[in-house]
């Protein structure tokens, strides 16, 4: 699972175009909390994007260093308590880390994409806050226009 609080900063972090009203003085004292969830389909999307984008590179890192498990195998038999040897084992958990933090962020961004969305964003959890997620009574309808 992706860290609470690494969301709630990359939520923050990449705030854009509408969404920046959540910025505003007025906001201050609650948008740290208000980032707890996701804020708007675009920003949610483009934290997970972010994330894919980090996970895709730091993998692509440690694949340069060292790229099959021979290595593992070579250092297990010179020396199976060495420093080499923990260090491949290292290796191998980070790879298996990034590809699944890969695999979990490529599906978010499908799952937000699609039709079967089923995130509450800032403005549905405001308005239902407010209650105003439900038909309006006709003692609600106010025409001003009408003289």
């Amino acid at each position: 699972e992706i860290d609470p609080d690494l969301m709630r900063f990359l939520r923050l972090k990449l705030i854009s175009g509408k969404d920046s009203f959540i910025l505003e003085s007025c906001f201050m004292s609650v948008v740290f909390r208000t980032l707890e969830s996701p804020f708007s389909k675009a920003n949610e999307l483009a934290v997970c994007q972010y994330l894919l984008n980090f996970a895709e590179k730091s993998l692509a890192k440690v694949n340069t260093v060292a790229s099959n498990e021979e290595d593992l195998l070579k250092c297990e038999k010179e020396d199976p308590y060495g420093i080499p040897f923990a260090l491949s084992q290292l290796r191998i958990q980070e790879r298996a880390a990034l590809q699944e933090t890969i695999n979990k962020m490529s599906l978010n961004i499908l799952n937000i994409q699609g039709p079967a969305d089923k995130r509450e964003y800032y403005q549905e959890r405001r308005l239902r806050e407010l209650d105003l997620l439900r038909p309006l009574d006709e003692s609600e309808i106010v025409n001003t226009w009408e003289g």
